[in-house]
């Protein structure tokens, strides 16, 4: 199996395994705060 991940900041991974081998190396990659959800933040869309 394999994940295309989309994770923030616009950047996207490929990873070849299952959901927990990914998890594991998403800390690894990126931390222990990585792995915490949290929502996505959006700037207010402005004319002019």
């Amino acid at each position: 199996t394999h994940i295309l991940a989309y994770e923030g900041d616009s950047k996207w991974f490929w990873f070849e395994g299952n959901f927990e081998s990914y998890e594991k190396n998403k800390i690894e990659r990126l931390g222990p705060d990585a792995a915490r959800p949290h929502r996505a933040t959006y700037k207010k869309l402005t004319r002019g």
